[in-house]
């Protein structure tokens, strides 16, 4: 979530990560089920409220 929050989209995260951009895409989907956000913003708002 911070490469999410510091705006990178999600095949800069999966190169970041070493992992495909399938793989980000379904962690930030149960990310954002988790938290309850339907979206990056919300998602990133909730979990880093400070920013």
């Amino acid at each position: 979530m911070r490469a999410v929050a510091d705006g990178l989209g999600n095949e800069a995260i999966a190169r970041r990560l070493v992992v495909s951009p399938h793989t980000v895409r379904k962690h930030l989907e149960n990310v954002f089920r988790k938290v309850g956000a339907d979206s990056r913003t919300a998602a990133v708002a909730r979990i880093f409220p400070s920013l």
